[in-house]
């Protein structure tokens, strides 16, 4: 469904990327409503395409498009995933001569890896250079926040950070001015004053300090004779600051609680607008406070309950996800330090048993809202493997692996279904496909496919057979699972 971002979408608006038309916004929402649904399913890759696809329509939307996607990437990365490989890396070129372009694809690698500093700058400069203001400063806070958290600052980062936010004030002086343009001069000034305590005897940064404070006095001095439209400007700086800090992963305490008590009375003003919901359910869950956890679900119910819009009731779901695996986690720290304790075993191993059944039951209903979405019948048909529900498992299996993404996935836990109920021979046929099909070699599913195609021939008495799958395993990863002792198995086996 999503554009990829490698290749020029007409769609995309060259001259001017913040002329957008109502159509282009309009179809921009759809992506990213289709982004959010598949996004709470936990489908993050597949969610950040459809954000990219969307901002290639409507680059400059930052509420809509680049704050969840961005929210996007870091439970993606909670959830152990991987920085996007050499193959996407390359595909997603941030240095052609199209900066919209180049912003996109940069954003998109930022999504697979938040945290890296190349990705930030490189979407950062383009969308500078695209001339997404709005945008520009989004990022621009993002990336400065990170700069400042390293140990060591690279001097040229801290350059380009001045460069893009004086830039930015600059343009913004020459048509008019406002609140963004003091903004804009105010952040450069601040990387320069860090860049001159660094360099305290370099003459070009002291030059530059003087006339950059110059540029800020002057915009400042406009708002002042202005009277109220300098308090307008304020407030819509607050309402910038919060939109930045809403973003940043480590906040204090007292921070966080004005941004819930600030989108509560938004939500509460704006009721049928579900975007402010989901910003006041963002915040009351990032705590992981029971008491706000509740209050955000209760919430979402409600609104699910009127407006029978079941993406609601699907993130209610995840949030209770999210609270069983935190117990879980929790236990399982207890159980460390106290392995013998049998009353925790016990509460651990019905912890498990509850979820389980709590992610069976909830995505067999998304399976049931969703019919065509064949990501969440994955997810359903891997609860079924889990709990032992070999027979139910297998067609749903079946169904998803019409989507290619999921296909190889699919056919390996429908022959490891095989295996697990004894039918070893259509196991190994299924496998036997599957490995000729398959175009990865040495990568985590190959490895999967030829240990479970040796455990079937295994199983099944063809030692020669499963010998062979066990060692190709070996040739890619020495140390997999228990290959080495199963192959000195069989060894003494033949021998005997």
């Amino acid at each position: 469904m999503a554009g990829q971002t490698d290749q020029a979408s007409s769609e995309v608006p060259v001259e001017d990327p913040t002329a957008v038309s109502e159509q282009n916004i309009a179809k921009a929402r759809k992506w990213f409503s289709q982004a959010r649904v598949v996004g709470e399913t936990r489908n993050y890759d597949y969610a950040i395409e459809c954000y990219v696809g969307g901002l290639e329509l409507w680059p400059e939307a930052v509420e809509e498009g680049h704050m969840p996607l961005r929210a996007i990437g870091m439970a993606r990365r909670q959830a152990k995933g991987k920085p996007a490989g050499l193959r996407q890396s390359f595909k997603r070129s941030t240095t052609g001569k199209d900066p919209l372009r180049n912003m996109l694809n940069a954003e998109f690698l930022l999504a697979m890896d938040p945290f890296n500093l190349n990705h930030m700058e490189q979407m950062f400069v383009n969308a500078g250079k695209a001339g997404l203001r709005v945008t520009t400063n989004w990022i621009g806070n993002i990336y400065f926040d990170a700069l400042l958290a390293e140990k060591k600052i690279a001097p040229q980062r801290l350059l380009r950070v001045r460069e893009i936010f004086e830039q930015m004030g600059d343009e913004l002086e020459a048509s008019g001015g406002g609140p963004e343009a003091v903004d804009a001069y105010e952040k450069a000034l601040k990387a320069l004053n860090i860049l001159s305590n660094m360099k305290p005897d370099n003459a070009e940064y002291f030059n530059h300090l003087t006339a950059l404070s110059g540029k800020l006095t002057i915009s400042k001095g406009k708002y002042n004779q202005e009277g109220s439209t300098f308090q307008e400007s304020l407030q819509d700086r607050k309402a910038q600051a919060e939109l930045h800090d809403r973003d940043r992963m480590v906040q204090d305490e007292d921070r966080i609680s004005q941004l819930i008590d600030s989108a509560r009375k938004d939500y509460e003003a704006n009721p049928d607008v579900p975007s402010k919901l989901t910003v006041l359910v963002d915040l009351l869950i990032k705590r992981e406070r029971e008491a706000e956890e509740a209050e955000a679900i209760e919430l979402l119910k409600t609104y699910y309950e009127r407006t029978k819009n079941y993406r609601f009731k699907v993130r209610t779901d995840e949030i209770r996800m999210g609270q069983f695996r935190r117990q879980a986690r929790q236990l399982g720290e207890k159980l460390k330090a106290n392995p013998q304790d049998k009353a925790l075993m016990a509460e651990a191993q019905k912890l498990k048993l509850d979820a389980l059944a709590f992610e069976q039951n909830t995505l067999k209903e998304q399976v049931t809202n969703y019919p065509t979405d064949h990501r969440i019948r994955f997810r359903y048909a891997q609860a079924l493997f889990k709990a032992s529900q070999f027979d139910d498992a297998i067609p749903e299996f079946q169904q998803a692996r019409a989507d290619p993404r999921n296909r190889a996935a699919c056919n390996l836990f429908i022959g490891r279904c095989f295996f697990e109920k004894a039918h070893y021979g259509p196991a190994v046929d299924t496998l036997k496909d599957l490995v000729s099909g398959y175009q990865g070699t040495g990568d985590e599913i190959s490895k999967e496919v030829y240990y479970w195609l040796g455990r079937s021939y295994e199983a099944d008495g063809t030692v020669k057979e499963a010998m062979v799958a066990y060692n190709q395993i070996i040739q890619w990863d020495y140390n997999f699972r228990d290959v080495r002792d199963r192959i000195e198995k069989l060894r003494q086996q033949s021998a005997g």
